[in-house]
């Protein structure tokens, strides 16, 4: 009684005319719906028709049922059971703790289990007014000169940078730069602070990361304003990357709650961490390397990038704030030709965490060839459209993972590689134009803006990618710089890209690109791994074979099956590279081991663990190590093979579940490495040889024991088992090997000679050095690489 005037009566056009008319007689009117397009387009009409009629012949849709409905009849005490569920539904819906913002935000904030923080809902009229308000009181920044924070007071140098608004030009604050001596003031009180920080409890860090996420949440607005100001990102990305910080804080505040796999291990810090942050995501990227960097035990000097001095002075302050002491978190800005390598060659710095570009990782290890370097660095990103893929969506998908943040994410797609007959399909290249057409590119702090401005003037291979075509290229859709001020370029498309040619090799970031021919899914794999990156791919195809195939064979850190191949979320899909893509363990940010990797593990007694897996392991294994090593009256070596067989077994050669997603599963897993090089030194015992060749025999790992002339009589003795290859050679012998014929990684207990880590460097040859661990769950991880999977589990609302 009561409610008429607030239901609405649909219905598509062409469907049961006869309770058209009845519907129509009872109600008074009832709206139609069809799809209407032109005569050329009409598939796509067929394809909605299809779908709606899909929907109506499905079990215990109504208009299935309509044609037995009688009163009291079974098909009409179904649809009014469901009719009655829906509206008990839709009531609850509109009071549920998921429809109120603050409520589900107070929820995460408060879970003993980590939970993601949901980006803030635009459809609610109460954030769409919160909004408005708050852009309505963005009068541009507070401090207008940013000073450095040096050992818990605040310096104005004589020196400035220039903070500009990329959406204008505009110069909008300034900040002041540290010198020389700032540098080295700053790490010597890091030193200073490390000894007392590494000492506090780990529920002291837990405690105060935590509330370091509820402040960020309580400033949701404000940083919006940082990030839309200073760095030109839209609202919706700014909105998701507070999001992530938040997360990234709920998440590494927990990574030591269940550390019982470690039995026997002693987890030790590093010291003073030097955090060099991009300006593509200035508030998620540091704030997560600072959480890192704290719950590990060490203190930071944060440098943030020049164009993102604001966001970070910010997020700094907020910290400080919720009670992280400023000398355990120093904030500086540098001059960074003058002043960079001092900075990072300083003894003092005993961890570099960097987010940047290739070459910059390439210079610190040139600069210091010995740096404990954490990066994750760049990408050549690419998406495959299979024949068999939903061509609708995968334009959706291209689009979003192109064009978001005006291409300047490191995931951002770059290459779409179009199989077969869709390499020509003129209906999917137009529905890609008109899609990319339909962007809007404006200033970022415009609500209607999806494609924001570029956050500096465009590098020599970006305005190459934009403005000039190569030999075969031409243009689906050009670029325009639609400003002279502002660094704003529309989106464009080139189509015809070759393998090998510039924009087939070369990290474009920014709103451009490139579209490849591949004959079959097979040639389409090949040029994706045919690249010295491997940050993210994607695969558009419904066809289970081909995805089995691609995920079989793909070089990837992070894969995604039929959905957008950008905006990774912590836990659920931890982010991070294979190849140039990253420096380092390869420990994913948002995962479960990067926190570990700010740090060291100490073995203080022997592991207890998995001995009856020993018994479990396959026959073959089990005859191997019996043939290679004799684990009788060994203490070490049988905990250690137990280990690790247990290790393996339930942890390194299966699937992990990162959430539980309705229409989507997304996988954490470990990949074995290629190969391995023992370098066997001189204060190495043959226990450690053995225990390395265990740990090869349990991962399946191509093992190489390269040696001068240490173990000489056992060692030759192993030359006859096919899985590990013996070589006796000098430190300049092995240098020239490698040189030739590269390795994935390097093992030793002590670190390797200077000019041989500087070829490692150069070749992206991961050395890991100190004691062999019989923990399987520490030291197996030098045997693998980490990789996640996002896959999409259903179409059109249905599971499959």
């Amino acid at each position: 009684e009561g409610v008429a005037q607030y239901f609405t009566y649909e219905m598509l056009e062409g469907m049961c005319e006869s309770q058209l008319m009845s519907l129509r007689d009872e109600v008074g009117g009832v709206l139609l719906y069809s799809p209407i397009v032109r005569g050329k387009e009409y598939m796509n009409a067929i394809a909605y028709l299809v779908r709606r009629l899909e929907e109506n012949t499905t079990r215990g849709n109504f208009i299935r049922d309509m044609f037995s409905l009688d009163s009291g009849g079974v098909s009409w005490e179904s649809q009014r059971g469901r009719f009655i569920e829906s509206s008990i539904k839709m009531h609850s819906v509109e009071n549920d703790i998921r429809r109120d913002q603050h409520e589900m935000t107070r929820a995460v904030l408060g879970s003993e289990e980590f939970m993601n923080m949901p980006d803030t809902d635009w459809s609610l009229k109460a954030n769409q007014s919160w909004l408005l308000f708050a852009m309505d009181l963005w009068d541009g920044v507070a401090e207008k000169r940013i000073p450095l924070q040096i050992g818990g007071e605040l310096i104005y140098s004589p020196m400035l940078g220039r903070g500009l608004d990329p959406s204008t030009g505009d110069n909008i604050y300034e900040y002041h730069l540290a010198s020389r001596s700032e540098c080295v003031e700053a790490i010597d009180c890091a030193e200073i602070a490390f000894q007392d920080w590494k000492r506090s409890s780990l529920v002291y860090r837990r405690e105060l990361v935590l509330h370091c996420a509820t402040l960020l949440s309580s400033e949701r607005d404000s940083l919006i304003e940082c990030l839309v100001n200073d760095v030109g990102k839209t609202v919706s990305q700014a909105d998701s990357e507070v999001s992530e910080a938040i997360d990234f804080a709920n998440y590494y505040a927990r990574c030591f709650d269940d550390v019982g796999v470690y039995e026997g291990c002693e987890f030790k810090p590093l010291g003073p961490v030097l955090l060099v942050t991009p300006w593509n995501f200035p508030l998620a990227i540091p704030a997560g390397g600072i959480f890192a960097s704290l719950m590990a035990g060490n203190v930071v000097i944060l440098k943030p990038a020049p164009e993102a001095v604001w966001v970070a002075w910010r997020l700094c302050n907020l910290l400080w704030e919720a009670g992280v002491p400023k000398k355990a978190l120093q904030l500086i800005s540098i001059d960074e030709k003058s002043v960079g390598k001092m900075l990072v060659c300083h003894s003092g710095i005993k961890g570099v965490v960097l987010t940047g570009s290739i070459d910059t990782a390439l210079t610190f290890q040139d600069w210091r060839p010995d740096i404990n370097l954490i990066a994750e660095t760049s990408g050549k990103n690419a998406i495959i459209v299979s024949e068999k893929a939903d061509r609708e969506l995968a334009v959706k998908h291209i689009v979003d993972s192109a064009f978001s943040h005006s291409g300047q994410k490191c995931s951002a797609c770059s290459l779409v590689i179009l199989v077969g007959e869709v390499y020509k399909n003129k209906d999917f290249l137009r529905q890609l134009i008109d899609a990319t057409k339909s962007l809007y590119v404006g200033r970022a702090n415009k609500l209607e803006t999806k494609v924001g401005p570029l956050i500096v003037e465009p590098s020599v291979k970006l305005k190459r990618a934009l403005s000039a075509l190569d030999i075969g290229e031409e243009w689906l859709l050009e670029p325009e710089k639609r400003s002279d001020k502002s660094h704003l370029w529309s989106p464009g498309i080139r189509y015809g890209v070759k393998r090998d040619s510039f924009f087939h090799r070369a990290e474009c970031f920014g709103p451009v690109l490139g579209i490849m021919f591949a004959s079959d899914l097979d040639e389409a794999i090949r040029i994706v791994n045919d690249s010295e990156y491997a940050l993210t791919s994607g695969l558009e195809s419904l066809d289970e074979t081909e995805q089995d195939a691609w995920l079989s064979q793909v070089e990837s850190g992070n894969l995604y099956i039929n959905k957008s191949i950008t905006g990774a979320i912590v836990k659920r899909q931890p982010f991070g590279g294979w190849k140039r893509s990253s420096i380092g363990s390869g420990a994913k940010a948002g995962g479960p081991n990067y926190v570990f990797s700010l740090g060291e593990w100490e073995e203080v007694h022997l592991p207890n663990q998995g001995i009856d897996c020993i018994k479990m392991a396959d026959s073959e294994l089990s005859h191997l190590i019996s043939q290679v090593v004799s684990v009788c009256g060994s203490k070490e070596l049988e905990s250690a093979l137990a280990s690790y067989v247990y290790a393996y077994r339930m942890h390194f050669n299966v699937s992990h579940s990162t959430d539980d997603v309705i229409g989507e599963t997304n996988e954490f897993r470990y990949c074995k490495i290629k190969s391995l090089l023992y370098r066997i030194g001189e204060s190495d015992r043959w226990i450690d040889v053995q225990k390395t060749m265990i740990a090869a025999m349990v991962t399946g790992t191509k093992l190489q024991l390269s040696s001068d002339n240490r173990f000489l009589t056992q060692l030759r003795k192993l030359k006859k088992y096919s899985c590990i290859k013996v070589k006796f050679e000098t430190d300049s012998e092995l240098e020239q090997r490698l040189h030739e014929n590269p390795v994935e990684r390097i093992r030793s207990i002590v670190p390797i000679p200077e000019s041989l880590k500087s070829l490692c460097n150069i070749q992206g040859i991961y050395c890991v050095d100190g004691p062999i661990i019989s923990n399987g769950f520490v030291e197996l991880m030098n045997y693998f690489k980490e990789q996640t999977l996002s896959k999409i589990t259903h179409r059109y609302g249905n599971i499959f």
